[in-house]
């Protein structure tokens, strides 16, 4: 996968494809004589939350949510444990940063 949405950074980093909305919740978009099409759209999530459209979609949106955030966390892991490994540079007592201490330093107080 390239790019940087969580799809792409779960199956790039962590070899698990996340499996996107469309594909779970995604229906066909009414045509003008009322058929379904093939472009899929995903219903208002209010419905998905609620499971007002389709009683399933309830219970399969909480699980979705949960692998989510469960992806997000990995991701965190991850590469957290990639920047603790990757030298920056060497402080004035000779001693090797890493990039994780330049993250802490200077990104997090940049905003």
């Amino acid at each position: 996968a390239t790019g940087y949405s969580l799809e792409a950074l779960t199956e790039d980093l962590l070899g698990n494809r996340k499996v996107p909305m469309k594909e779970i919740f995604g229906i066909g978009k009414p045509l003008k004589d009322g058929t379904p099409s093939k472009v899929l759209v995903i219903p208002p999530i209010e419905d998905l939350q609620r499971g007002t459209q389709n009683p399933s979609h309830r219970n399969a949106f909480i699980k979705y949510s949960a692998y989510d955030a469960e992806s997000t966390w990995n991701l965190y892991m991850k590469l957290d444990e990639g920047l603790r490994k990757l030298p920056w540079v060497a402080n004035p007592q000779g001693q090797m940063m890493y990039m994780r201490k330049y993250y802490d330093l200077l990104m997090i107080p940049f905003g």
